[in-house]
């Protein structure tokens, strides 16, 4: 029982861990789209 336990926490929060990873890839890659139009917006 103890075990099953364990393994279902444990996939959780594997689960979490891998929505924080894309929401953050996600977030940098919105930030790093916003420079590139930055940069864009000053050279036109």
């Amino acid at each position: 029982m103890e075990k099953i336990k364990f393994i279902s926490i444990f996939s959780t929060r594997q689960e979490n861990t891998k929505k924080i990873k894309t929401s953050n890839i996600y977030g940098c890659v919105k930030v790093y789209l916003r420079i590139i139009d930055a940069k864009v917006e000053s050279l036109n």
